[in-house]
């Protein structure tokens, strides 16, 4: 019977063991391959590095069919995205700048204010989950009009669906609008350019992103309309900095979703009712309606931070599978070759 002092290092690697174990035996449930934990550090390594414009101007011009890279050369190591962050930085600072000047501005400051605020952060979350498409294949041309068709097409659905279900209680948005935002993505399932898990990923994201900045902005102007212009600036505070663990996390998600199932030779509604598809697509809609839930509701901080951590383990799972996809691939290819005849 040992004291406090000498139980608490053996409790604490219990928890640990006991927490991973849980995780693995859920992902084994969700038919998913455990998360190796081994080389995810990289993920980070670039966040704080010094890039030059060079870099950037690399990074920014892949995607096209010219600057494409083949199957071959797909790096199948952890992305680490970087871009994303300076983003976000720079439009903080734009944002925060237009605050402090904004008596002097007046009523001009709101679009710019729009622009950095709400338009620029989400951008950035965007440009997070563009950053980790190994393949290299999506332009910022193709993500954007995904943002701009997808958001656009999306809202439109929902609007058309609210006319069918009508509920007054907010958690129900959930599956609502992650099934409209599934409908918007499914114009850009087809483009056989984007045949990878990790593009599902990616392009479910952008459409989020675009029905997140058509919402933000009709939650301020509806407050901004009403003369409540301080509450304006909580409104489009609180919605940038809860894009990171919003629609684009839940819509990329079901993105990734629908890639796993969407090449399977079987009928629509049964690839819907495949596991593959439907347990992503239930964290991502899960994810919604807990956010939009009263749980935690004087929470924010605990609510975000679980929110944070549920949904993008899930997306380094996700990731974990779509390189290991393009990893196959590869093989495969290399043995096609290797027997003299060509791989497709």
């Amino acid at each position: 019977m040992g004291g406090p002092n000498s139980a608490a290092p053996g409790s604490s690697e219990a928890i640990k063991d006991g927490l991973k174990q849980a995780a693995d035996a859920a992902l084994k449930g969700l038919d998913m391959e455990k998360l190796q934990v081994k080389g995810i550090s990289g993920v980070l390594g670039q966040l704080f590095k010094h890039h030059t414009w060079e870099e950037t101007e690399n990074l920014c011009c892949v995607g096209s069919p010219a600057t494409t890279p083949p199957l071959s050369a797909i790096s199948t190591t952890w992305p680490a995205p970087w871009l994303f962050l300076r983003v976000a930085i720079v439009t903080l600072l734009s944002a925060s700048l237009l605050v402090w000047r904004a008596e002097d501005l007046g009523p001009a400051f709101i679009f710019p204010y729009l622009l950095t605020g709400i338009v620029g952060l989400q951008c950035a979350v965007m440009l997070l989950f563009w950053e980790m498409n190994s393949p290299r294949n999506i332009s910022l041309v193709q993500a954007g009009k995904c943002l701009a068709v997808g958001g656009f097409l999306s809202v439109f659905f929902t609007l058309l669906f609210q006319k069918i279900i009508t509920s007054d209680d907010p958690i129900w948005a959930g599956p609502l609008e992650e099934t409209t935002k599934l409908l918007a993505l499914c114009f850009f399932a087809g483009n056989k350019r984007y045949p990878y898990k990790i593009n599902g990923l990616v392009l479910g994201a952008a459409v989020g992103t675009g029905f997140a900045i058509l919402e933000d902005g009709h939650y301020f102007f509806t407050v901004l309309l009403q003369q409540e212009e301080m509450l304006a600036h909580g409104v489009m505070w609180f919605r940038a900095f809860h894009s990171l663990v919003g629609h684009a996390l839940s819509t990329a998600l079901t993105g990734v979703a629908f890639w796993r199932v969407k090449e399977l030779q079987i009928p629509l509604v049964n690839k819907i009712f495949n596991t593959k598809f439907l347990l992503p697509f239930i964290v991502g809609v899960g994810l919604h309606m807990f956010n939009n839930s009263e749980l935690l509701e004087d929470e924010f901080l605990l609510k975000q931070a679980i929110m944070f951590a549920v949904g993008y383990f899930f997306v380094l799972v996700l990731l974990q599978e779509g390189l290991k996809e393009i990893w196959m691939l590869q093989k495969n290819a290399e043995a096609f070759q290797g027997a003299g005849r060509p791989y497709r």
